[in-house]
């Protein structure tokens, strides 16, 4: 059978060959061949007298994917808002492509910091999807992924109690509706996992990521296997087992590399590795991972910079270490909100550097504000 167009028209077996070409090049991280064959890809498809949202929208999608990886997000959000002008256009756009759309907005709002934007959006979603009276299966996906990227916004505005409570909300009809293998309740317990790692939960967290990474691998997308590897190693890292944080990077980072070496789930295992090999002493291994500028920064914000600064302090070269930790705090700060623990740990590195009270008192002061004494790094503020 032909692959439909939404409009119904049959299209040959073969239509997609070169979208699929280019989607292998961004997989592998070769983003400026994929982004150049995307562009005459569209160029074609958008100059049909009629452009047809079936052949269209996929390569404006999987552009988007391109512009975010090369940290371009006003044009990732011109290309969202594109695609959506294009699909609600027609007299009766598909429900499932307008959610999914949508939430490709949203969410570039949230990659920019802009959290009302993000909010608003998503709350737009909600109310198109409760508008349905018979939504069709993949009218619910499309619904159920935006309400796990509204997870994720919360997430980023460190409001990390109410993501554990909207996930444990939204698992039952998860797991009822898509069935508990599937990507998107994976994707909801990891968050969940994440979540109550950055609230000092080190051994459920630990718990939790290890069951999911348990699950078995051609069942999980490699980008979500490897979230709960880098989750696993985070928490025993901060609970002084390193060496074992390695182990589990390692075996995960080597079958990324051999699939995919300069891709977006690589880089992200080499900065967890990079934080587990200087939490051991490893500096000169560590920053040998996380030498030159940050690739796909918008996927971690800052968190590259944080690990050259680590190991550049570890080594004694203070100077460049505060001024990598200085860019760590830019970027973080351009994109989370300012109570969010990825920056309250760039501070810790920071107040490292400079050691001087008034940067601990106020660091301290911080963390018990926003966390409580009890949290971990808390603790380790106060009695550095």
């Amino acid at each position: 059978m032909g692959i439909l167009s939404w409009g119904g028209r049959r299209r040959p077996p073969g239509a997609d060959a070169e979208l699929k070409e280019a989607t292998a090049l961004l997989r592998t991280g070769e983003l400026a061949a994929a982004e150049q064959r995307l562009r005459e890809l569209l160029a074609v498809r958008e100059g049909a007298r009629k452009p047809d949202p079936g052949t269209v929208v996929p390569v404006q999608t999987v552009l988007w994917l391109v512009e975010l990886a090369l940290g371009r997000p006003e044009e990732a959000l011109r290309l969202a808002e594109a695609a959506s002008s294009l699909v609600e256009s027609d007299r009766r756009p598909p429900l499932n492509k307008v959610l999914a759309l949508r939430t490709m907005a949203a969410t570039t709002h949230m990659l920019c910091g802009r959290f009302a934007l993000a909010e608003a959006g998503l709350a737009d979603v909600a109310q198109r999807y409760g508008a349905c009276s018979a939504p069709t299966p993949s009218t619910v996906k499309a619904y159920f992924a935006s309400r796990i990227v509204h997870c994720r916004l919360l997430s980023v505005q460190a409001r990390f109690g109410e993501v554990v409570a909207a996930v444990d909300e939204l698992m039952p009809r998860l797991v009822m509706v898509l069935g508990a293998a599937d990507k998107l309740v994976y994707r909801a317990l990891l968050l969940r996992a994440e979540v109550l790692a950055m609230l000092g939960r080190y051994e459920q967290a630990a718990s939790e990521c290890g069951a999911l990474l348990a699950v078995r691998p051609d069942s999980v997308p490699e980008k979500e296997r490897a979230g709960a590897a880098r989750g696993l190693a985070y928490c025993l890292v901060e609970t002084g087992r390193a060496a074992e944080a390695e182990t589990v990077l390692r075996d995960v980072l080597a079958s990324s590399e051999r699939s995919s070496p300069t891709g977006s789930v690589t880089w992200a295992l080499r900065r967890e590795l990079a934080n587990a090999l200087s939490r051991q002493g490893r500096y000169d291994e560590a920053l040998a991972l996380v030498e030159g500028p940050p690739t796909r920064a918008l996927d971690a914000p800052g968190e590259h910079q944080l690990q050259r600064a680590t190991a550049l302090l570890g080594l004694g070269r203070r100077a460049k270490a505060e001024a990598a930790a200085e860019e760590a705090l830019a970027a973080a700060a351009a994109v989370l909100a300012p109570a969010h623990v990825n920056v309250l740990e760039i501070r810790t590195v920071l107040a490292r550097v400079r050691d001087t009270p008034e940067e601990w008192a106020a660091l301290t002061a911080d963390w018990n504000t926003h966390y409580g004494p009890d949290h971990p790094r808390a603790r380790a503020a106060a009695d550095h």
